[in-house]
Order: structure tokens, then sequence, then C-alpha cells
């Protein structure tokens, strides 16, 4: 089955052709495990829609649909088209780490703290592709650096995240906190496997 079909709802929404390609090229580089886990390792942070298998894609795709509904707002879209689709990949992408590569996973199933600063990592690594302009790929790894916003150190860790400070970084991380409330269910088929096809 391939589950990152999921991801069709976010494709479809991308406006520039090559920001599709790169935006493919991206899912290309998701390891495994995201398709097969919830949002958060402990079941303790996010909605129910978010849990289990697909949960992490669903999570990513309702980041993904708020700031769609964000960009509809006459008053609120102050961006233009390439813009729009640099802050829809980044959405696609923050969490693209969440317990870092596959070999991490496999060892610790939990959470890496430092997520946010691996995706990026993963993004401008993307730079060599030569889909999209380097300015670009570096503006989505800056987004995504600072998704955390205010939760931005943690006890067990010496990392400081950056929290963040342009208008697009502040969106992303407004949409991911929408994303994470337990109090706003966002609606998918009923059918797991819905995106999926042999």
């Amino acid at each position: 089955m391939n589950k990152s079909l999921i991801f069709s709802e976010i494709l479809d929404t991308i406006e520039n052709e090559d920001m599709k390609t790169f935006a493919k090229e991206c899912i290309k580089t998701i390891p495994e495990y995201f398709w097969d886990v919830g949002a958060s390792s402990t079941g303790k942070y996010h909605p129910d829609y978010a849990l289990g298998n697909l949960g992490l894609a669903r999570h990513t795709c309702a980041l993904v649909r708020f700031l769609n509904h964000t960009f509809a707002i006459e008053s609120l879209n102050k961006f233009t088209s390439r813009e729009r689709d640099i802050l829809r990949i980044a959405g696609m992408m923050h969490d693209s780490r969440k317990s870092g590569s596959q070999a991490d996973y496999d060892n610790d199933k939990y959470t890496k703290f430092n997520h946010p600063l691996l995706a990026a990592e993963v993004i401008r690594s993307m730079k060599d592709k030569h889909i999209i302009s380097d300015e670009e790929v570096e503006m989505m790894a800056n987004i995504i650096e600072s998704h955390m916003g205010q939760w931005n150190t943690d006890k067990r860790s010496d990392v400081v995240l950056p929290k963040p400070e342009t208008r697009f970084q502040k969106l992303l991380h407004w949409a991911d906190y929408l994303a994470s409330r337990k109090d706003i269910e966002v609606k998918f088929d009923s059918n797991p496997n819905a995106f999926c096809e042999d």
C-alpha cells in the first residue's frame, strides 16, 4: 500500500508545477515509520484523528488545511503564490523527522526534541535537486526550524530551538498549534486506508 497518497490532498493545493515537483521529491525522503505512527508518541498531545496508523500524516494534512483556510481569507492572505506553496511544503515536511531517521526510530520510537532541525536539514539537502531556487529551499527550512514556537526547550536536551519571528514562521506555528488541539476535530474518511492503494 502506498500510504503517502494521503498527501494527495496537499499536492492538489500546490499552485506552481515546480513546487509540486519539489514536494513530490520531499515526500520520497520521509522515513517509513512516519506513515504508521500517531502525531504524538505518547498519545498525550494530539486529538484522536492524529493518533494511530496514519495519525502523523493526518495531523500534517490538518495543518496544511488550516494554512489553506487562512489563504482563503482575503484580509489574511498577504502571500504570493510561491510563498503559499513554500508554506504548504514546509507544513507537509515539518514533522517528517518526528522520531529522527528510520534507524533512529528503530532504536527509540519516541519524539526527538530536535526534530524541527532534523527536518530542516533534509530540506536543505534538497538544494542539489535544482528544482526551485536555493533561497526558496532555505526559506522552507527556516520556517520548519521554528515550528515548535514557545515550546523551544526541553529539560532532557541542551538544544534550544529557534522561536518564530517572521510572518511565515508564525503562520506555520499557528497552523501546527491548531492541528494539535484536542478540542478541534478534523474530519477524514472513516476508512483508514482510503488514501492507500496496492
